[in-house]
């Protein structure tokens, strides 16, 4: 057992990563898949399936199957593989939207002018309706409408979406031969496909964060305490999953344990619980900074306290004698971690279509002009149920 447990770990250890540029080209082909995915649903006819086990062999194999290549057989090599398989697309995705003329286009020819726009405009809807969904999910007439509400972001559940499955196969492909040792976590310096999944998370998350702070921007000036207990008591089922993962790692003397990724006891569940935390800790400087500003700074300042302290040094060379030094590396890289989820964070603040003009927001993201009142009516009585919508995609 202990020859296996030495052998499986070496597998995964003292790796030195990829370059960007092939990353780059693995990470096309789900770009690409997802372009030919929509190229055949709305030029074939019959696509998407009817049937639920249709619809899943139709999305398995044109949506999962690209990404299982992608991290094996076109990962082979540099680039030059995962560069054909992107070609191979490209010239697919072509043909096929030369040859055959888009259904939505048919249908749209079809349809009278006046009505040929996508978008609904007041008049389609019956003169009690507009103030039936102008007055909230209550119904009660004298209940001004939010004018925050949050639409369906199809393009972020899809990004999330793949980020999810493209990890599970990682995971998954790790312990094979087939999965190139140039995608799995560099041991020290470096960058890699595994690499980057776990900072897309965080990323992710900071994204998602955005979600309170667009549907009640005062929620940053709210008292910090109580926040901040409130967001440990949301990350805890994290907290719990991390706990439960080194149980059970310990107790069956799991063979691909790697310590130096996170340390002798820490592991990625426990980051994920408590970068929340820290990032609500930070919320009454986003009152007067910009979020983009303040993860900037972060990542500065924790570069330059890994390059001029013997922080760096502790990290990689430190024996472990206590807890502390059994968990640096999951310790020393939460400053790390949390610089990627402001980011994430500031990003949501631009890519969600919100109306407000508070500084955290009008810091970070372009404000659309609210002087029309019968836009604001229109677009408020369209994403009635917006926030919960958008919660359940995103």
């Amino acid at each position: 057992m202990s020859d296996y447990k030495s052998a499986k770990e070496s597998f995964v250890s003292d790796q030195t990563g990829s370059t960007i540029t092939h990353i780059n080209l693995i990470s096309l082909i789900a770009f690409f898949s997802l372009c030919l995915y929509t190229a055949l649903h709305t030029r074939v006819v019959g696509l998407p399936p009817t049937k639920s086990w249709a619809l899943f062999a139709d999305q398995f194999v044109l949506i999962v199957l690209p990404l299982l290549v992608s991290v094996t057989f076109a990962a082979q090599g540099s680039g030059t593989e995962a560069l054909k398989w992107n070609a191979g697309f490209i010239l697919v995705i072509t043909v096929l939207c030369i040859k055959l003329e888009s259904k939505i286009q048919k249908s749209v020819e079809m349809l009278p002018t006046s009505t040929s726009s996508p978008l609904p405009t007041k008049s389609q809807f019956s003169p009690d309706k507009p103030a039936k969904e102008s007055s909230g999910a209550t119904g009660d007439p004298n209940r001004e409408a939010p004018r925050n509400l949050i639409p369906k972001m199809p393009a972020v559940s899809t990004w999330r979406a793949h980020m999810m499955l493209m990890t599970v196969i990682c995971i998954l492909a790790v312990d094979f031969k087939v999965f190139p040792r140039s995608l799995v976590k560099c041991e020290t310096f470096g960058v890699s496909m595994m690499d980057l999944g776990v900072g897309s998370f965080i990323f992710a998350q900071g994204v998602a964060s955005a979600l309170p702070i667009l549907k009640d921007p005062h929620h940053l000036s709210a008292p910090l305490i109580p926040k901040v207990l409130n967001s440990i008591t949301k990350t805890s089922p994290l907290l719990f999953l991390g706990l439960v993962r080194l149980i059970l790692v310990k107790a069956t003397d799991y063979p691909g344990e790697h310590i130096s990724e996170y340390g002798t006891h820490w592991n990625f569940f426990l980051t994920l619980a408590l970068i929340p935390p820290l990032q609500m800790a930070l919320q009454p400087i986003f009152c007067y900074v910009s979020i983009t500003f303040v993860g900037l700074s972060v990542a500065v300042c924790y570069q330059l306290v890994l390059s001029l302290t013997p922080l760096q040094h502790w990290v990689l060379e430190a024996p472990r004698t206590n807890v502390i030094s059994h968990n640096k590396e999951g310790i020393a890289s939460l400053a790390g971690y949390l610089a990627i989820h402001l980011l994430g964070l500031s990003a949501g603040l631009v890519v969600f279509p919100v109306r407000s003009r508070h500084p955290a927001i009008t810091k970070n993201r372009p404000i659309v002009d609210n002087s029309s009142d019968e836009a604001n009516d229109e677009i408020s009585s369209d994403s009635d149920n917006g926030d919960k919508a958008y919660a359940q995609d995103a």
